[in-house]
């Protein structure tokens, strides 16, 4: 029997290339399954982009959460997602703070700490640091900023850590619910996606450099 075909997956840099070729590298099964692959594809600024991930389903639908390596190394704070905007970042204590910015929608900082206890952030400060992880749907996504190969003696071990130290603490995740939804499996609409930086912003930007140049310009006819 073939093997089941890599899954669409959600998520920030999935979602800026949204035409990704996806390449499975590896399917674990224990103690849930989990698929190691790389994607390489063009996302919306024309750049071409290759990454590796390792893609874990989870029981149900939660808050979208995004751990943003800050110590180097991370794709989603490079050109490989549009960005966060500003708002939305829960300030943590200590070297996690230091070490991950942990995004999540505005309103929604309760429901973070809930699903990110303090055991789960030392793990992930453990196994992590070099990588970028987020909580979207149902997917737990692990990401590395270049292609993943089990020979791959310097990226490999740091993923499959990643994904060992948090494998057996997600089906605990499965008891969230939403606080204004007691016993429900839904999700609140403002705890879906956290919010872009607006793809307009290099418009507006450039927008400005011109009228400042335009306005230099009228001066300097006004001087001479």
């Amino acid at each position: 029997m073939s093997p089941a075909p890599v899954p669409r997956l959600p998520g920030i840099v999935f979602e800026n290339a949204p035409a990704a070729v996806v390449t499975e590298v590896h399917r674990a099964h224990d103690p849930r399954e989990v698929v190691y692959g790389n994607a390489r594809g063009q996302i919306f600024n024309g750049d071409r982009i290759t990454w590796g991930f390792a893609a874990m389903r989870l029981d149900r639908r939660l808050p979208h959460i995004v751990l943003e390596n800050r110590r180097g190394g991370g794709i989603i704070s490079t050109d490989a997602s549009e960005g966060i905007a500003g708002g939305q970042r829960l300030r943590l204590e200590g070297d996690f703070d230091r070490t991950f910015a942990l995004h999540c929608p505005a309103g929604h900082e309760r429901d973070a700490l809930y699903l990110f206890t303090p055991d789960v952030m030392a793990r992930l400060l453990d196994s992590a640091a070099a990588l970028d992880v987020e909580v979207v749907d149902d997917w737990l996504l692990i990401y590395a900023a270049r292609p993943i190969s089990p020979a791959d003696q310097a990226t490999w071990p740091r993923l499959t850590a990643a994904v060992d130290a948090l494998s057996d603490k997600v089906g605990a995740w499965a008891r969230w619910s939403d606080a204004g939804r007691p016993g429900s499996t839904a999700v609140a609409p403002t705890a879906r996606r956290v919010r872009p930086v607006s793809p307009w912003r290099w418009v507006w930007r450039f927008a400005a450099v011109m009228g400042a140049l335009a306005a230099l310009g009228l001066l300097w006819e006004a001087l001479t």
